[in-house]
């Protein structure tokens, strides 16, 4: 193969050179920490853009028609590429993101274009090429086909389209970005006005190939913004009239810490123009403001910087686009008027803390126009605060507030603002702890000149043991009344049996005697147990705190067991297994609960021989007895309410006070009781088989834990 030294040659070849090495310059950058926003698709452009001026050289330098028809075919590759990776960047670059669809379509027409040129020999629809002599160089002569202008028209169409987002980004852009933007403006607009200028046959014969030399200008334009302006690895900026309107200052850091933009109140809270600001690093322009932070890190930082011009919430936020870190953006709230309310707050505060220090009582301003909600430290602690940790929102307020309490709370503040009376309110807290306090809190509504409500002072106090005091006073008198209930009615009934089999005692012939003696004896057996049971009912409910302590549970249900067939000694008691010897966590009236279980079953028993069986069940963390019998049985109906205040069960004579007594002491010791159906019936004896058999009976389950 055969050379030719074309003048054009070796500007092309150093434009492609160029192009190159910013590629691996982007490449080397993704690899860095200091990745940013489309490096890919930049890469990808000015990698297209290299490949073409490359290839388009080393065509010129051809002489052979089966050369230059090769090479032309790689230049497609480059160029039908070039505008997908330019409007696909410039859509990221001013902040689309783009799906993989998406990228999809933009590269179709390129990928179909390449198709047709390689496959070109075999239908001409993109050109038809030969070789000319122009001077003394031989070049490549075109007659373009239908795929050809395809292609010009989508190239134009998707090359006008990235100026004209571009050109609308540099409208709202500043400093430095402002003449990045231009810059990439320019170098896009030669290389299309260059194509244009080829196509049309402008200038002379032959037609000089524009576009070429317009990417060498598209190549110096990249070049200039990559190492001046950091092209790539900045924050994008299409400004926004809202941002420029905010109270807040804004101001955004590239990822070397340099001030890149700012709005209006940034400039005015730091007291400097823009032009003094754009550019420095922010160590030096921004001082006191970015001093506290880290700005590597990954995390949203804040603090509070007072400064000569007032007193600022700062809050440094990264800013990222899908996983790389572009920069950073500072957040400056001026509070120099809460910080001066806060201030005054603390005198008053500090002339209170004497008087309030025993009482468990802080100190709040509610701000009715900005909702802001300043507590105190004493009122950090009742809402589970640690000091300044309050984040001082009515939100945070309402979070604690108990979701049962809050709507009259906030009815009560609605009341207070309209009418101009005192606040008033007693509510829950959900304390961090898992427990909750009672908070009563006062406040007066202050107006403004205009007469208008600006803002409510207050102060609030822990009253939780007052609360719980008042609540345990009023179930022990609750308690009382029902034992006092219960025991006269009871006691009365039983008492006037006793009297009434007596007067027939007088009025029978002694054969029948020792049957109404024996009504009497049962009579008042019932009576002295419900009083036994009474006590220990009384011991109960006032009782404030019982802690639950380790409890053998063997020699405590074997002795009420014994107890019980001594005094029933017509029932058949029986032990199903053995008793575990456990300790379970209960009390010294654990006794009671069996002694009102098993007699419960031999009193509510019509059964000639009224049968118990006990067994004992030991779980993981529980133990569970089983007291069965072989009576009528619970029906459902009455399964939730049977252990309920004077319920008596099933027509009997006797009386559910004892039931009663079971239910709270397992509600004390953490346990659980319930009342099961016996089935199958179980008979350990030939004398039950027959009543077991008639009847199913009722199970009588108390689940206790282990003591640990």
């Amino acid at each position: 193969m055969t050379w030719q030294s074309h003048p054009s040659a070796v500007p092309l070849l150093f434009g492609s050179v160029l192009l190159w090495v910013n590629v691996g310059y982007l490449l080397w950058r993704r690899q860095a920490s200091r990745r940013a926003p489309g490096q890919l698709l930049a890469a990808g452009l000015v990698a297209s853009i290299a490949l073409s001026l490359g290839v388009f050289a080393i065509r010129l330098a051809a002489t052979t028609l089966v050369a230059k028809q090769f090479l032309n075919t790689l230049i497609y590759f480059g160029d039908a590429s070039v505008v997908a990776f330019l409007l696909a960047y410039v859509l990221v670059y001013i902040g689309y993101d783009l799906s993989h669809r998406q990228y999809a379509a933009l590269f179709s027409l390129p990928v179909i274009t390449i198709i047709g040129v390689i496959t070109n020999p075999l239908h001409g629809l993109h050109y038809q090429l030969s070789l000319n002599e122009v001077g003394s160089y031989v070049i490549l002569a075109k007659d373009y086909g239908p795929l050809f202008w395809l292609y010009v028209v989508y190239s134009y169409a998707f090359l006008l389209v990235s100026i004209g987002l571009l050109a609308r980004a540099a409208t709202g852009a500043q400093g430095g970005y402002r003449r990045q933007l231009f810059a990439l403006i320019g170098g896009l607009l030669l290389p299309a006005i260059g194509g244009f200028a080829h196509i049309t046959g402008f200038g002379p014969e032959p037609t000089p190939n524009y576009m070429g030399y317009g990417y060498i200008g598209t190549a110096v334009a990249f070049s200039y913004t990559v190492y001046r302006h950091d092209l790539f690895a900045a924050v994008p900026v299409a400004r926004r009239t809202a941002i420029e309107q905010l109270d807040e200052g804004l101001i955004t850091l590239d990822m070397d810490g340099v001030v890149v933009s700012l709005n209006d109140a940034a400039r005015r809270f730091l007291g400097e123009s823009e032009p003094e600001l754009l550019g420095r690093p922010s160590v030096d322009a921004l001082g006191p403001f970015v001093e506290p932070f880290d700005l590597e890190a990954s995390a949203e930082q804040s603090t509070t910087v007072e400064t000569d011009a007032g007193v600022f919430d700062v809050t440094l936020s990264p800013v990222v686009r899908g996983e790389s870190p572009i920069g950073n953006q500072l957040l400056l709230q001026d509070v120099t008027e809460r910080h001066r309310r806060e201030q005054q707050l603390t005198a008053l505060n500090t002339r209170l803390s004497l008087a309030l220090a025993e009482t468990d009582t802080g100190v709040w301003e509610l701000d009715l126009d900005t909702e802001e909600l300043i507590f105190d430290e004493a009122s950090e602690r009742l809402y589970g605060y640690d000091p300044g940790a309050f984040p001082g929102t009515v939100e945070a307020f309402a979070d604690r507030v108990s979701d049962t309490d809050f709507a009259a709370v906030e009815a009560n503040i609605e009341h207070a603002i309209e009418t101009g009376e005192e606040y008033r309110a007693d509510f829950r807290v959900d304390h961090p702890d898992g427990g909750y306090r009672w908070i009563q809190t006062r406040g007066v509504v202050q107006s403004d000149a205009d007469g208008e409500p600006e803002r409510i002072l207050g102060i609030q106090t822990d009253v939780t043991e007052r609360v719980v005091a008042a609540q345990s006073i009023e179930q022990q008198r609750d308690g009382l009344e029902l034992l006092n209930s219960v025991v006269r009615h009871d006691i009365r009934n039983d008492l006037q049996l006793i009297d009434a089999y007596a007067q027939m005692l007088g009025e029978t012939e002694n054969e029948h005697n020792e049957q109404h003696l024996s009504v009497i004896r049962r009579a008042t057996n019932n009576a002295v147990d419900l009083t036994t049971t009474a006590r220990e009912l009384a011991e109960v409910m006032l009782q404030t705190d019982p802690q639950p302590e380790p409890v053998a549970l063997r020699p405590v249900l074997e002795a009420e067991i014994d107890a019980v067939r001594q005094s029933y000694p017509e029932s058949e008691i029986i032990i199903e297994g053995s008793i575990p010897d456990v300790m379970v966590s209960a009390d010294e009236l654990l006794d009671a609960v069996f002694r009102n279980l098993l007699k419960n079953a031999i009193q509510h028993n019509r059964q000639e021989t009224p049968g118990i069986w006990v067994s004992v069940d030991c779980l993981d963390e529980t133990v569970e007895i089983r007291i069965a019998d072989n009576g009528l049985g619970v029906d459902d109906a009455h399964k939730e309410t049977i252990f309920g205040k004077g319920k008596q069960g099933l027509d009997s004579d006797g009386t559910g006070i004892g039931l009663y007594l079971v239910q709270s002491l397992v509600d004390r010791y953490g346990g659980d009781v319930w009342v099961e159906d016996r089935n199958p019936p179980s008979a350990s004896s030939n004398q039950l088989q027959t009543a077991a058999n008639e009847s199913t009976g009722a199970v009588f389950v108390v689940q206790l834990a282990i003591y640990k």
